[in-house]
């Protein structure tokens, strides 16, 4: 037995057959061993025997064996998914009744085919609505899109906030600025944090001289004007949070709440 390949690492434990009935045709008990370019075996691989290419799959001890018919020249193919295809023929002389090999597969090269480009440099709107949708997927707060907002058809951005537990809002006649806004976990007006694309506003200053039943009202009052300054129809995004635990650490300060909106 010789190998008629360098690809083919052979080694034959030759033995010679006893005389054969002329019925019974001589065989060959042949284990292969696939191997990759570390000499480690490729489990899952199958062999491809004779030109029937009768599959014979390596095993969990990384050999594939089987008995077949003794013949001069015997196809041998490897194969194994990531691996380039091994085709090649082994070799046996008269008188071979076991035989041995291992055969070398190496890596296929992965070819993608061509790609086309069409992206384009992101603008600070889609990364401010990235972080929204980041904010969102966690599952702390209230969130609206502007969609969810169309579909509610409101003139007045406090609105929104009837949509989040333990907040109560009391819109003002049309022509009359602010609204009230009170968060049941957060009773104190001026802890409530309104953000307008990532920027703080400051609660109103005008407060001095209120008892404090009427400067709570105006504190109140003001959180809603500081949400007058957008429209529903100039809203992108609009954040909901109604304690501290669930204000995300990017809004978060000395407020128990916070309204964050996002414009288009």
């Amino acid at each position: 037995m010789r190998p008629v390949t360098d690809r083919l690492v052979l080694s034959a434990a030759l033995a010679m057959a006893g005389q054969t009935a002329a019925s019974q045709p001589p065989t060959v008990a042949l284990s292969v061993r696939i191997v990759d370019s570390t000499g480690r075996s490729v489990i899952g691989a199958g062999l491809g025997i004779g030109a029937a290419q009768t599959i014979v799959p390596v095993g969990d001890d990384g050999w594939a064996r089987s008995r077949v018919l003794w013949a001069a020249r015997l196809r041998l193919t490897a194969r194994s998914p990531g691996y380039t295809p091994l085709d090649t023929v082994l070799v046996f002389d008269p008188g071979d009744s076991t035989a041995t090999a291992t055969l070398r597969l190496r890596a296929a090269a992965a070819v993608l085919p061509d790609l086309v480009s069409t992206a384009r440099p992101a603008t600070i709107f889609d990364r401010k609505m990235a972080d929204f949708r980041a904010r969102r997927a966690r599952g702390f707060g209230k969130f609206l899109d502007e969609d969810d907002i169309q579909a509610m058809h409101i003139s007045r951005t406090a609105e929104v906030l009837r949509v989040a537990p333990g907040v109560r809002v009391s819109i003002n006649p049309p022509g009359v600025p602010g609204s009230s806004v009170r968060f049941a976990r957060c009773p104190q007006a001026t802890k409530v944090g309104v953000w307008i694309d990532g920027f703080k506003q400051p609660i109103g200053s005008d407060t001095v001289g209120f008892n404090p039943w009427e400067k709570a009202s105006r504190m109140q009052a003001l959180t809603g004007e500081l949400l007058d300054r957008v429209s529903p129809q100039q809203i992108a995004g609009i954040e909901i949070y109604v304690g501290t635990a669930q204000i995300p650490a990017e809004f978060r300060d000395d407020s128990c709440a916070a309204i964050v909106v996002w414009t288009k």
